[in-house]
């Protein structure tokens, strides 16, 4: 069974952004990886999906809850900065209709937005 969990404090110290919401995906009980976001200016800050737990679709069902922790908080939209080989996570933001506002040769960021247009987008069991 996968399973988000808010992240207790301690563990919220070690992303060293601040303010932060910060999540751990589990399954079978077991840490795959966490997410966070940033409760200030809006910007998803973390997915992270353990190498040898990746392509289980954990790092989407991760973004899907951050997205709508987003849209929860009242956010209209996120931004997100994505290394550009990471293929899966580039596909994800596609999926969701993300788009890009800049580039350079390692990273791109994109804006991705949670209200209304996207709304049961995020079920993606």
């Amino acid at each position: 069974m996968i399973d988000i969990k808010e992240s207790n404090d301690e563990i919220k110290k070690e992303f060293r952004v601040e303010p932060v919401k910060a999540y751990e995906i589990y399954d079978e009980n077991k840490l795959v990886g966490y997410g966070t976001i940033n409760k200030d200016d809006k910007n998803l800050v973390t997915v992270y999906i353990k190498e040898e737990c990746r392509g289980n679709g954990y790092g989407k069902k991760m973004f899907h809850s951050l997205l709508k922790t987003a849209m929860d908080m009242g956010y209209e939209d996120v931004n997100l900065m994505v290394s550009n080989n990471n293929v899966p996570m580039l596909k994800i933001i596609e999926d969701v209709n993300g788009f890009e506002t800049a580039k350079n040769n390692q990273f791109t960021k994109y804006i991705v937005h949670v209200g209304s247009p996207f709304d049961g987008v995020f079920d993606c069991e």
